[in-house]
């Protein structure tokens, strides 16, 4: 059976008159796995590439399927 995972997120913004605050929600959640560098993730309609990996030390590197880059840090 794969992991579960639970994403999460929040929506801020403003200006000098209005500002606004979503609050912390849930994002997605579904199962995951990793396959020769790469995750895969099933919100429900089955596994598809979510992003490339690669790690160094506490530092990961994802490359999403869309080009952007994100580097993680485990504490």
């Amino acid at each position: 059976m794969a992991p579960s995972l639970r994403q999460v997120g929040r929506t801020v913004g403003g200006g000098p008159d209005v500002s606004g605050d979503s609050g912390e929600g849930e994002v997605a959640t579904g199962r995951w796995r990793t396959s020769k560098g790469r995750i895969e993730v099933d919100a429900g309609t089955g596994f598809k590439p979510h992003a490339q990996y690669s790690c160094d030390g506490a530092r990961v590197m994802f490359t999403l399927t869309n080009g952007d880059k994100q580097v993680w840090v485990r504490d």
